[in-house]
């Protein structure tokens, strides 16, 4: 890997405004901000990435996304049609206080990661920030797809789960693949339409996560019903500035509705019981606190029979000691 590393200072004025996501709607903040430390530099064409600190775990998470950025360019290319001769900027940023004077107060709480399409920009948190200590080298790659999409369509709008979808299969997000989440809304009926998921970004933190498991489970239902050629020709439909509607029409001969009803069956077909399996996980931790409460109630059971037999010997001293 070739990279250099230098001290960058740099500023973010008020005209710098994130348009419209593909992945979440990104806005810098009104007000003048600039960086009061050092970030340096790790570059390797066309990435750029800048972060601060320089200690071997920072040192780890930025070859991290690096690598994987590199690694996973070539198949977005190829897959989705697109290309980019700009460079790419990634912002590790090292503190919660430091992502939000880059996304703002109002952005979700649960993001871990933005893209600006337009602007060729990514906006990662640092692990050292996120609860679940996710993989950040596939939140960027999940953020380079939107960033890769966003040009093989020239700009034009995309479906929020289909724009998701993509990126989470390209980036192989183990949390989303399960299926469990789409079991337990089939059994409450709280399944999410496809088009209500452009919303994501008022969304609580479950019900995000849900938006984007079924955002992954209907492009992979595209994949494996139609293929990754078609895949590539909805994209290229899009591109042409056609709907969602148009474009699954032209490809695969059903509108959005037709489609949504068709993966509707799939994923009840495939996912409906899945809950089972988390509940089998759930019976065996419910098993182990009843052996250990049960052991705990036989020691306190024990520890008051031996309180009892001495309470009951010192009854019988006293007794003898009386007769005597």
């Amino acid at each position: 890997m070739n990279g250099t590393k230098k001290i960058f200072n740099n500023s973010i004025s008020s005209k710098n405004i994130f348009s419209i996501l593909l992945f979440l709607s990104i806005f810098f903040s009104k007000q003048l901000y600039s960086f009061n430390s050092n970030w340096q530099q790790l570059s390797n064409p066309p990435f750029k990435i800048y972060y601060q600190g320089t200690n071997r775990k920072n040192a780890s998470d930025v070859n991290q996304v690096l690598n994987s950025l590199l690694a996973s360019l070539p198949r977005l290319k190829e897959d989705i049609g697109a290309n980019t001769n700009n460079p790419i900027i990634v912002y590790i940023a090292p503190t919660e206080d430091i992502y939000r004077q880059f996304v703002g107060e109002n952005f979700p709480d649960w993001s871990e990661g933005v893209a600006s399409p337009s602007k060729n920009l990514v906006i990662l948190k640092s692990p050292n920030i996120m609860p679940d200590h996710a993989e950040i080298g596939k939140i960027a790659i999940h953020e380079l797809t939107h960033i890769l999409l966003n040009k093989a369509v020239h700009g034009n709008p995309i479906p929020r789960w289909f724009n998701e979808g993509l990126a989470v299969y390209y980036s192989g997000e183990k949390a989303f693949a399960s299926g469990s989440l789409i079991s337990k809304a089939l059994i409450t009926k709280s399944i999410i339409d496809l088009n209500d998921i452009d919303d994501v970004l008022v969304f609580n933190r479950d019900k995000a996560q849900l938006a984007y498991q079924e955002s992954y489970l209907a492009v992979v239902y595209l994949f494996e019903q139609f293929g990754k050629d078609k895949v590539k020709e909805l994209i290229s439909e899009l591109g042409k500035g056609h709907t969602i509607d148009q474009a699954l029409l032209n490809v695969i001969e059903m509108d959005l509705c037709d489609f949504e009803n068709e993966w509707n069956q799939y994923i009840k077909k495939k996912y409906r019981w899945r809950f089972l399996v988390d509940f089998d996980n759930y019976l065996w931790i419910m098993m182990l606190a009843l052996f250990l409460l049960g052991f705990l109630l036989m020691r306190l059971r024990n520890r008051r029979t031996i309180k009892r037999w001495e309470e009951e010997d010192n009854d019988w001293h006293w007794e003898e000691d009386g007769d005597y």
